[in-house]
Order: C-alpha cells, then sequence, then structure tokens
C-alpha cells in the first residue's frame, strides 16, 4: 500500500507568516517559504502515513484541534546547525502536551518509518536512537525543539545572517493545526488539510 512523508505541524499567524516568508525570501538558501509550497510551520510529528489513511487522519486532527486554544509563543533566538537557519521558542509544556495527544493517535497510525530516518537509525544513539525506535521521530519529548526553519544553506556551516529582523519579530500567535506532505531539508511542500484552533 502507497504511504508518504508527511508532517503534523503547528501553523502561524498571518503576521508572522509574512514576516518569515520575507525573511526567507532574502537568505537565498536552498528554498523559500511561501503560502503556496514550503509553508511556514513548526514540527509536531513527521511520519511515513498511508494514503488510504488521509481521511481517518484528517478526522484525528479535527478532534484534536478542538481541544486547544490557539498557542501564544515566544520567540527566543536564531540558530543554525546543518545548514539549517531556525527562529527557536520557548518549549511551553502545553506545546508539549500537544505533542503527546498527536503520538498518542498516530504513532500507531504510522507506515514503519521515514526513509531518512531509517538511514538515522544505523548512526544514532541515546534518546534520539530510543525516540526513533519507538516513534519513527527523534524530536519527541526532551528532544522536542518548537522551532520555524526559515531556509537551508547548501554550505552546512555556520554563515553570518545580516539585516535579520529583532527575534520578536516573530513571536505570537499559532492558531492552527495542519497534514503536510513533505519535502526536502523537512519542508511541508503540500497542504493536505488545515484546521484552525479554538
Amino acid at each position: 500500500m502507497p504511504s508518504t512523508p508527511c508532517d503534523i505541524a503547528l501553523r502561524p499567524s498571518k503576521e508572522i507568516s509574512d514576516c518569515s516568508i520575507a525573511i526567507s525570501k532574502t537568505l537565498n538558501g536552498s528554498f523559500a517559504l511561501s503560502e503556496a509550497e514550503y509553508y511556514p510551520h513548526i514540527s509536531l510529528y513527521m511520519l511515513q502515513l498511508k494514503l488510504d489513511d488521509i481521511v481517518t487522519a484528517e478526522k484525528d486532527l479535527k478532534i484534536i484541534a478542538s481541544n486547544f486554544k490557539i498557542f501564544q509563543l515566544q520567540a527566543i533566538k536564531y540558530s543554525q546547525d546543518e545548514g539549517f537557519v531556525d527562529v527557536e521558542y520557548k518549549k511551553l509544556s502545553s506545546l508539549t502536551f500537544l505533542q503527546e495527544k498527536v503520538l498518542a493517535i498516530f504513532n500507531s497510525m504510522r507506515d514503519g518509518m521515514r526513509e531518512k530516518d531509517r538511514a538515522r537509525l544505523a548512526t544514532t544513539e541515546g534518546l534520539a536512537r530510543e525516540n526513533l525506535q519507538q516513534y519513527g521521530y527523534r524530536g519527541i519529548g526532551e528532544l522536542f525543539r518548537p522551532h520555524l526553519t526559515l531556509t537551508r544553506f547548501s554550505n552546512k556551516n555556520e554563515q553570518q545572517l545580516t539585516n535579520m529582523p529583532k527575534i520578536d519579530s516573530f513571536s505570537g500567535s499559532f492558531d492552527r493545526i495542519g497534514l503536510f506532505e513533505m519535502g526536502e531539508s523537512g519542508t511541508c511542500r503540500r497542504k493536505i488539510f488545515e484546521i484552525k484552533l479554538k
């Protein structure tokens, strides 16, 4: 049965989205964010999902969304690792709780492991390895790092970022949750389903 790599992700307000897209376009990385492709987001759970389970996944996300209010998140710093340029957010207990609810429903639905995560399993140790084995994804629990990726540079060395706005420009509401088909570098390249939080 065919499956596809998916990302269950939080989506920012129009203000944060517009700011993210504008800055992303100036960085000249391997991709630029937009509202048509490479959507601005915070990943909650990346998984391989059977195409036949998409309708069920949409129903389950509606249930989750009905139980969570809009998140007010504080951007705390820019970070660079492996070529990625990220805006990092303060990790709230409510965000961790949302991830736990997503995992409770979707971990049993996933179709094995994404190809990239299967490859990582051979070289990963400790908690990251345990998360891969149990959930098929590293960024769970203690390793959950809420962030919004602006782009990725092909040169993985840290690069000087100029003309970046104050980090507070990215603070504010995250008011939607969605299911996306994934592209390269953890991008959300196609929107499958999106719903507003309470």
